[in-house]
């Protein structure tokens, strides 16, 4: 079971030993601005179920009896590397989301350690939790949520609509923000740490004002943050309805794109019956021919105030 259920009270999400280890754990001995609390310390160690243990070891190399090696040859390797990170060396449930994202690759989840860490002391304020109770009005926007079902989909898909934006009350880095802060509540969740995720853009009524939003700072910020840098497969990138010179904009991100994105970014336009070879429509809204009546975020809501509410726990015991 993930450390924090789509529902069910805060009471629930912090296992014992988490309590016993949050201090170390959740931000060290080196509470300094180049540090930024990471919710990814939230996550536990929990058994997968049978059926995503087999998924996890035929597709990401996961064995019960390796994975332990692994873990200790990264600490190991760290401790090489970057003994500043000394005090995370023990947190074997936040490493292993790590592992699995570079597929039991010691040598390339070394790299993504440190790319992660680097990206969150060069951007402090991109990187820090934004608080869903604080940021109610954006998220009433439903500009980025995530779809999800077990049943019809093992990965969330994350939506995100460029023209529910509003650009009269956030600039370009608070959207990144809030995308930083929804791949951390993800990446909490084991399941989807095996699963990886899709990420479906509707540019519907894209303006002249949004173009303006994507500044070369702007671009190369967020995919900075989530190309190379955080420990989260993407499936697939999924362009819908796009405008008349998409080209135009999709040459803005390109230059900093890997050659491994660029092939599973698909275009769709309104061909609803391609996207669904990738996405079933059972996960889908009506608008992208889908069974759903419209977007519904308040299961996503409801894992933020979640992890929001945990966060306060391991806050209140550092103070």
């Amino acid at each position: 079971m993930p450390i924090l259920s789509q529902t069910g009270p805060c009471s629930h999400l912090l296992p014992r030993e988490f309590h016993q280890k949050s201090r170390r754990r959740a931000l060290g001995p080196h509470r300094t601005a180049t540090r930024t609390p990471s919710a990814m310390h939230l996550s536990a160690m929990h058994p997968l179920p049978p059926e995503w243990a087999e998924k996890a070891r035929h597709e990401l190399g996961e064995e019960p009896g390796r994975t332990p090696l692994c873990l200790e040859e990264l600490r190991e390797r760290l401790r090489e590397t970057d003994p500043g990170h000394a005090d995370l060396f023990e947190d074997e449930s936040f490493y292993l989301t790590f592992l699995r994202a570079r597929k039991f690759n010691v040598e390339k989840t070394v790299k993504l350690v440190r790319r992660y860490w680097e990206m969150r002391r060069r951007y402090p304020d991109v990187c820090r939790f934004a608080a869903a109770s604080k940021h109610r009005r954006f998220h009433d926007t439903k500009a980025i949520t995530v779809l999800q079902d077990r049943n019809h989909f093992e990965a969330p898909v994350i939506v995100v609509k460029i023209d529910y934006f509003d650009l009269s009350h956030i600039t370009p880095m608070y959207v990144v923000r809030q995308y930083y802060t929804l791949l951390e509540a993800c990446a909490l969740d084991p399941l989807t740490q095996v699963s990886g995720v899709h990420l479906l853009i509707d540019l519907q009524g894209v303006n002249l004002k949004h173009i303006r939003m994507m500044t070369p700072t702007f671009v190369s910020t967020a995919v900075s943050l989530t190309q190379e840098s955080f420990p989260m497969r993407c499936r697939g990138v999924h362009v819908v309805n796009q405008p008349f010179g998409f080209e135009a904009i999709y040459a803005l991100f390109k230059p900093f794109l890997s050659e491994k994105l660029r092939r599973r970014i698909r275009v769709f336009g309104s061909n609803w019956r391609a996207l669904h070879e990738h996405v079933p429509p059972a996960l889908l809204p009506h608008l992208y021919g889908g069974r759903r009546q419209g977007i519904d975020n308040a299961a996503w809501l409801q894992r933020l105030a979640d992890v929001e509410e945990a966060m306060k726990a391991v806050r209140a015991e550092l103070t």
